[in-house]
């Protein structure tokens, strides 16, 4: 990788980390399209879900106390057999194909956050919790997108602002250790990946600490809406780029 390359990585993974830190959210969907073009396809979701996981790591120690175990219960059970059919797909797709994959669950989620209106808040139940933790596992293992189930089954059942933050976090750490665990398993964590983890983590990690003090002074509502435009675009650029090499 050359000077220049190595300095945009390392900046698309800072601004990754900021917005992660001021939305809660989003690391993964802002770096990936940027740094799709620098590693190998192949190494692209396995590194990211390590650095995630560093993120995660993080948010669930600062977030600990507003963590109800009772709340993910359903959801780290449905973890298990999600993550279990995101590793099959992550080793039977071509990398090309996963981009794609990658870039619709993008435009999906912001997509979502744009239209969906809640209607009523609904009682926790086991079915609606595995389906949640079953998309949580699936996603996070073959596109390293732990947090939009999360987030989605925190508004159908209602969870306050804390108890999101809280559950969302622990959870996402959860998940984050089961699909490393299933990767490495896998022997997806070659020189590459280790390498691109290593150098990604720390800055990812700086950028997220970073923003904390700004929490204060920036709308977060209006940042968040700022995040949606990044997402949506970098998903639309990674769909743009897997039909062109798919159908050239």
């Amino acid at each position: 990788m050359s000077t220049v390359s190595m300095v945009f990585f390392l900046a698309a993974w800072f601004l990754a980390g900021f917005v992660n830190g001021l939305a809660g959210m989003g690391a993964a969907m802002v770096a990936l399209p940027l740094v799709a073009a620098l590693i190998e396809p192949a190494a692209l979701v396995p590194s990211t879900c390590l650095v995630v996981t560093v993120l995660t790591i993080y948010m669930a120690w600062a977030y600990w106390r507003d963590f109800y175990f009772s709340d993910i219960v359903p959801l780290l059970v449905g973890c298990l057999p999600g993550t279990a059919a995101g590793l099959l797909i992550l080793l039977i797709l071509p990398p090309i194909a996963l981009q794609l994959i990658i870039g619709l669950a993008m435009v999906s989620f912001v997509a979502w956050q744009i239209f969906y209106k809640q209607k009523k808040i609904h009682a926790p139940t086991w079915p609606a919790g595995l389906v949640a933790g079953g998309a949580t596992g699936l996603m996070n293992t073959a596109t390293s997108f732990v947090n939009p189930p999360i987030a989605m089954y925190a508004l159908h059942v209602g969870w306050n602002k804390e108890s999101t933050i809280g559950n969302m976090n622990v959870l996402a750490l959860a998940s984050c250790l089961i699909t490393c665990a299933a990767q490495a398993s896998a022997g997806l964590y070659t020189p590459e990946v280790l390498w691109a983890a290593l150098w990604a983590a720390p800055i990812s990690l700086a950028g997220q600490i970073s923003a904390s003090p700004l929490l204060r002074r920036v709308n977060v509502l209006f940042f968040r809406k700022i995040v949606l435009v990044v997402i949506a675009c970098g998903g639309l650029l990674s769909v743009i780029r897997s039909l062109r090499i798919l159908l050239s």
